[in-house]
């Protein structure tokens, strides 16, 4: 940030008030277009079909090289965006950082639709925060979730379990549209992929922007072909 006086006010939430914004921001209700987005796995789904279903297995192991994506490449930006919430000028790098970083086009454009849709949806929640509008050039989704989520006073530990939970709901909810899962089956899932988020938030909790690197690169490959499907339901 310039100056103290071009700073966005901080608003600290106590306990019942922080899980309350944090149930509200996850909530499907809350309009950010996540589910416009299948995080590659239309694509990944597309080269799979062999005449056969796929087993709820093959998904599990597909939602695991997200996670683990996730947690080597985004989390490491989500957690500098917290602690640099009140920064203008940092933020500006490291939304201009993640745009050089991120080689799949498909996601650098998913990023940015989803991340505007998320400032344009915070901006009449909170009024206050209207200003970031001006900050960010490229308006990624996850410097643009730990900024906000910083300047409201929400816990790091909270933003990041946050953050990776919604990664695999918008993947399993995607799944269950492709018909690859059933709803009850996708919730099935969705608990046993509970003990991995907490282990990939464990491993990089603390992870900085300058060792962020993308750890399964298959998954970044297919989902650069997402263009190139004959039909596609999702943006990525």
């Amino acid at each position: 940030m310039s100056s103290e006086n071009d700073m966005v006010e901080v608003s600290v939430l106590g306990p019942s008030k922080s899980l309350l914004t944090i149930i509200q921001l996850s909530d499907s209700a809350f309009p950010t277009g996540g589910f416009s987005h299948s995080s590659g796995l239309e694509a990944w789904y597309n080269t799979q079909k062999t005449g056969r279903n796929l087993s709820s297995n093959q998904l599990y192991q597909y939602i695991l090289c997200c996670l683990e994506n996730c947690g080597s490449f985004s989390l490491p930006f989500l957690n500098e965006a917290l602690n640099s919430c009140h920064d203008n000028d940092r933020l500006k790098e490291l939304d201009g950082l993640f745009d050089v970083c991120t080689a799949n086009h498909v996601s650098l454009k998913a990023s940015k639709r989803q991340g505007r849709s998320f400032l344009d949806t915070v901006s009449k929640v909170y009024p206050h925060l209207c200003s970031l509008e001006e900050v960010f050039i490229h308006c990624h989704y996850v410097v643009t979730v730990g900024t906000v989520c910083g300047l409201i006073g929400l816990d790091k530990e909270a933003v990041q379990s946050m953050f990776v939970f919604l990664l695999v709901r918008n993947i399993l909810a995607s799944a269950v549209r492709l018909n690859i899962v059933g709803p009850l089956e996708a919730q099935v899932l969705q608990e046993r992929l509970n003990s991995n988020i907490l282990d990939v938030i464990e491993r990089y909790r603390h992870g900085k922007v300058e060792s962020a690197c993308v750890t399964f690169p298959c998954v970044e490959i297919i989902q650069n072909t997402h263009d190139t499907l004959f039909s596609r339901l999702f943006y990525s």
